[in-house]
């Protein structure tokens, strides 16, 4: 990885996640930084501009939608950009679901931020992090 700061934008239906993840990453010791996030894939559609995103952290399940068809909506939109699910879900059915369309990691909320970080470094590098 370069001295580039990988950009993250964030699509969860809890603003507090949102939130949270701005404030996880240190802009001083951490290569990421948050530059956006919206409550679902709607409002995140009409806002995100892929060339000043490098990776799309999407919630698993948000209300009123479809994981699938979430998903579906953002590599169509933005094909080529990075997608990693974050879930509290651990159920290995959802991640091979979603590991079909095309996600690059799946990420566990409880996961601590060393885990996080790892993972996302492998996908800012091209690659795709594959389940235990």
């Amino acid at each position: 990885m370069s001295n580039h700061m990988t950009r993250l934008y964030i699509i969860d239906d809890h603003y507090l996640i949102i939130e949270g993840l701005c404030s996880t990453f240190d802009l001083e010791s951490d290569d990421f930084e948050v530059v956006g996030g919206s409550l679902s894939v709607d409002e995140a559609l009409k806002k995100i501009d892929p060339e000043r995103v490098d990776i799309l952290i999407l919630d698993l399940f948000i209300r009123n939608s479809d994981p699938i068809s979430n998903l579906t909506r953002l590599i169509t939109a933005f094909p080529g950009q990075p997608v990693v699910i974050i879930s509290y879900e651990t159920c290995m059915l959802w991640q091979v679901e979603m590991f079909r369309p095309g996600i690059k990691a799946y990420v566990n909320k409880e996961d601590p931020k060393s885990e996080m970080t790892r993972k996302l470094n492998i996908v800012a590098s091209g690659e795709v992090v594959i389940p235990d």
